[in-house]
C-alpha cells in the first residue's frame, strides 16, 4: 500500500481506507468515489454496483472468476505491484 501511495502524483486526491467500517459506510464512501483500487472483493463489487471505475489487484484467482462471471467491468492488474505504472492505468480507467 505504501509503495502504491508513493507513486501517486496528486496525493490530495487519494484517500486510503485502513480502518474497518460497517459495509453500509464503505458503500457510501465508494458510491461518492471517482475511482476505486482494491485487493478485496467486496469494495470492487460495491464499485461496480455504483458504476464507479475500479481496478482490482487480485490476490486470488477467485476474484477474476467471480467478477467476470457477474459481468463486472473491473480492470485487473496481474503484474508485480512494484512494476505498475499506476498513473497510466488511472488515466485509462477514468476516461
Amino acid at each position: 500500500l505504501n509503495k502504491f501511495y508513493k507513486k501517486i502524483v496528486n496525493k490530495k486526491m487519494v484517500k486510503i481506507i485502513k480502518k474497518n467500517y460497517h459495509p453500509k459506510i464503505i458503500e457510501g464512501i465508494i458510491s461518492k468515489s471517482s475511482l476505486i483500487i482494491g485487493m478485496r472483493m467486496h469494495p470492487i463489487i460495491f464499485a461496480n454496483k455504483f458504476n464507479v471505475p475500479n481496478i482490482c489487484i487480485p490476490y486470488s484467482k477467485k476474484h477474476k472468476y467471480v467478477l467476470k462471471s457477474l459481468n463486472f467491468t473491473s480492470k485487473f492488474i496481474k503484474n508485480n505491484v512494484n512494476e505498475i505504472d499506476f498513473q497510466n492505468i488511472i488515466k485509462k480507467t477514468i476516461k
